[in-house]
């Protein structure tokens, strides 16, 4: 209930009404099944709104962010504040400060308290736990401009982090005391140079990875390859390397004698300090208070609960950081955990009945739990994947089963290789040699699942309700089987063997003692009679419960086999109603995304000449959160990098981003440079199809009519931007042109030969340069809506101020990515509607 208070304090009055109905919707189902847990919804209704203020408090903007203008700009401050973290990157330093008082630079007594500030710095000599003084710049983190991308500022607010400074440490204003940070950081550093001594590049980086929590040194690669087979999770120090190092530390010390006071101190002292050492992540944290409720469990004699566990866990992280709900890694590793607790155990009661008489019972259960808790597991996490990634490995259900057992023989090699390659070289060698060989048999598996039909399926970013409905749909099924679980066992009568011994026996004694001798035999014989009868009736009742239960049973069944296809199903469901147009906010470049009512695709350009990796990054993101599994057109304007370096990702990695590309369209033009002839090999050797229009020539479906209208075969450019492929859009009513970088030469060859007409939308060329769109060409189009792509504070100062106003001349409405983030358009071919990214405060 925590959570849903967060959730409201961040949401708009929709989402709080959705989020309400949901609260409603889980006290029906404990008000039905569950009738004495009533007293609950008095405290639900306290903590909602406490939590709904708390997070309202902690979203409100402090007094240095009115002095910040915009992402990129920046104040120069002073700060003192306490090292708790420290990251050594390839060519810089990360180091995240707490509990900082930040003090601008220009006016000493505008100052404010931080929870959080990630400095960058050069070099550094200060140690955890330092406090030290500060000077620099100090920005936000970027907000999220696309649909699919990485939220920065969410994510480093979901851990307390508010601000980014770059600068300089000037001086450690008071060393650390505590002695302990500095050893187990030092102990940290000493075990990665131990594992980069005993194991190649790769296994280090692994190793680094799955022992330290530390992915730096991670190959690109590898964990593109566990990511896509949906086992990243076994690559980051989760619950499962906690539990095993403290259960593991805190039996061995029990067996040896050592009592449960000592036995807990001590092991909750050391997995503390792994915690630490591995960076207290989410999960990692969520691992060490469950932990401590064992521990705490044994040492009082009560008995251990998992469920008001990972409640306990949740409640303490969030009350630290109320925004972690967003953190992608707080709620898998929850949703996880809540899979295995409350999703299982209905799950395995429905699909495996115990049968004693049967051989190989003991394997057989052994096998159907590790399915059912595979399966549970992502069914509960599902829609955080979704929501995540956008896309389902098939078979992840399946290798978890297969790799997860053997990751306790992975940490015990890799821990103690590491420990003993501190001391020897040969030794450390030779104990981490089984966890290669087990991590290459990973690899294999991973390869071999990935080269199976559909092994990964792209489904899109599911909406927030579709999220809601889902988890309600999976909570009442949930909660029907265990009601009709629960019903079950209280009607079970008793066995035989109970009935005969609740009947009074007639003793020998009470006989003799009433002088009945002679009746003894017919009295016993009379009760034998009655006990046989009853044994008769409760026999009867027994196969009565028996058929009432496969009744029960069959009607579960059914609708686990009706209910969940039927979420996964709602869940994976995309609608596509008349045309979108989405500008994707690239920077300083272009890419737009055009999905025609009969779900052809296009792309037009694609690439950035101040983002790096864009197609990584900004592109396939939104096509996977989009859910495009197919790219029927791309087509390529010209052969600048700011329009062709995202598509050239896009056409070398295929294989990593699972995009099909049908067709790539090229202008047809005479004579062809470097650069086109390079960019048709890449296409060539792809096996993708290559189409070359020049004026006149139409592409496309029946629905939405593309036509380009420039070049012309023999158009004499003389630069690249001049022979920009131009494309006019039809749909029924509506009309757009596409212009790439035109300049104006290509647009007096189209005016010559009255190729133009009116334009609902004008996606105006060359990034809103001052020798794009000139008069005469607007006077003929009149564009009632004008869009542009171009970088924040870019160098080359678009848009121009002239064409702007040569734009409003013709009152036209103008869209800006710098200023709207992703632009998207939706028409019926009649109305037309505008909706930006970045919503206006």
């Amino acid at each position: 209930m925590y959570i849903l208070g967060d959730i409201c304090a961040m949401a708009d009055v929709r989402m709080i009404t959705i989020i309400i109905s949901f609260a409603i919707f889980v006290w029906f189902i404990n008000n039905i099944y569950f009738k004495k847990y009533k007293p609950i919804y008095l405290s639900f209704i306290i903590v909602f709104f406490m939590a709904y203020g708390i997070t309202k408090q902690q979203l409100e903007p402090n007094l240095i962010s009115s002095y910040i203008k915009d992402e990129t700009s920046g104040v120069s401050v002073n700060i003192i504040g306490i090292v708790d973290k420290i990251q050594e990157k390839e060519t810089y330093k990360q180091i995240y400060l707490r509990k900082n008082t930040i003090t601008l630079a220009q006016n000493p007594q505008v100052s404010t308290y931080s929870s959080g500030v990630l400095l960058t710095v050069n070099e550094y000599t200060c140690d955890i736990g330092d406090t030290v003084r500060v000077t620099g710049t100090l920005k936000e983190f970027p907000s999220l401009r696309n649909t699919g991308g990485f939220d920065s500022k969410l994510y480093y607010k979901s851990i307390n982090m508010e601000y980014k400074c770059t600068g300089k440490i000037l001086e450690i204003t008071q060393k650390n005391e505590n002695e302990i940070l500095p050893i187990l950081y030092n102990f940290k550093n000493k075990l990665k140079i131990s594992y980069s001594t005993i194991a190649d590049e790769k296994d280090s980086g692994l190793y680094d990875s799955i022992v330290l929590g530390d992915n730096e040194g991670m190959l690109p690669e590898i964990n593109d390859l566990y990511k896509d087979n949906g086992i990243a999770h076994l690559l980051a120090i989760s619950g499962m390397q906690i539990s095993m190092i403290g259960m593991l530390l805190y039996k061995l010390l029990r067996k040896i004698g050592i009592q449960f006071v000592p036995c807990a101190i001590v092991s909750l002292s050391i997995v503390i300090c792994y915690g630490i050492i591995t960076g207290n992540g989410v999960s990692t944290i969520r691992a060490i208070i469950m932990f401590v409720a064992v521990v705490g469990a044994g040492v009082c004699g009560r008995t251990y609960d998992m469920l008001s566990s990972t409640s306990l866990a949740a409640v303490v992280i969030l009350i630290q950081s109320p925004t972690m709900f967003t953190n992608c890694g707080f709620l898998l590793s929850f949703g996880a955990i809540l899979g295995m607790i409350v999703i299982a155990p209905a799950i395995t009661s429905i699909v495996y009945t115990p049968n004693k008489d049967k051989k190989n019972s003991a394997i057989i259960k052994a096998l159907v739990y590790a399915a059912s808790m595979s399966f549970s597991i992502n069914l509960a996490t599902l829609p955080v994947i979704l929501y995540f990634y956008f896309q389902i490995p098939i078979y992840s259900v399946l290798i978890n089963i297969i790799l997860i057992p053997l990751m306790a023989l992975i940490m015990l090699s890799a821990c103690c290789g590491g420990l003993l390659g501190m001391v020897n070289h040969f030794a450390g060698v030779f104990v981490v040699g089984m966890a290669h060989y087990i991590l290459n048999f990973y690899e294999v598996v991973c390869v071999w699942f990935l080269k199976l039909p559909y092994s990964i399926v792209i489904i899109g970013q599911p909406s927030i309700v579709q999220i809601i409905v889902y988890y309600m749909i999976l909570i009442g099924l949930i909660a029907y089987i265990n009601y009709v679980k629960k019903v079950q066992g209280e009607n079970e009568v008793l066995s035989e063997d109970e009935v005969l011994s609740e009947d009074k026996v007639v003793s020998e004694d009470e006989v003799l003692s009433e002088n009945k001798v002679l009746r003894k035999h017919e009295a016993q014989r009379e009760q034998k009679v009655q006990n046989t009868n009853k044994v008769k009736d409760a026999t009867k009742i027994k196969d009565v419960n028996k058929t009432q239960d496969v009744k029960h049973e069959k009607k579960i069944s059914k609708w686990v086999v009706l209910l969940i296809p039927a979420m996964i199903l709602m869940i994976c469901y995309k609608s596509y109603e008349g045309l979108e147009i989405n500008m994707i906010d690239v920077g300083q470049g272009d890419s737009i995304f055009v999905r025609t009512p009969e779900n052809t695709t296009y792309l037009f350009d694609g690439g950035s000449s101040d983002v790096k990796n864009v197609g990584k990054y900004r592109i396939v993101p939104f096509l996977k959160a989009s859910g495009v599994r197919t790219l029927d057109y791309i087509v390529v304007s010209h052969m600048d990098s700011d329009h062709i370096n995202g598509i050239i990702e896009m056409i070398v990695d295929d294989d990593c981003f699972y995009i099909h590309i049908k067709n790539i369209v090229l202008p047809k033009i005479k004579e062809k440079d470097q650069a086109y002839v390079d960019f048709e090999d890449n296409i060539k050797n792809r096996g993708i199809n290559i189409i070359y229009v020049n004026v006149g020539d139409q592409f496309g479906d029946k629905s939405v009519t593309m036509k380009c209208l420039h070049p012309s075969q023999n158009f004499a450019y003389t630069s690249e931007n001049g022979y920009s492929t131009t494309v006019s859009l039809n749909y029924k009513n509506f009309d757009m042109l596409f212009t790439g970088d035109l300049e104006t030469d290509g647009e007096n060859a189209m005016m010559d030969k009255k190729l133009l007409k009116d334009y609902d939308v004008l996606k105006v060329a060359h990034h809103g340069s001052m020798y794009s769109s000139q008069q005469a060409f607007l006077d003929i189009i009149k564009p009632e809506i004008a869009i542009i792509s171009c970088g924040i504070k870019n160098r080359y100062g678009h848009p121009h101020p002239e064409l702007i106003s040569r734009l409003q001349s013709h009152n036209s409405q103008i869209y800006i990515t710098t200023e709207c983030g992703e632009i998207t358009i939706k028409t019926d071919g009649n109305r037309v509607g505008m909706e930006r990214y970045l919503k206006t405060n």
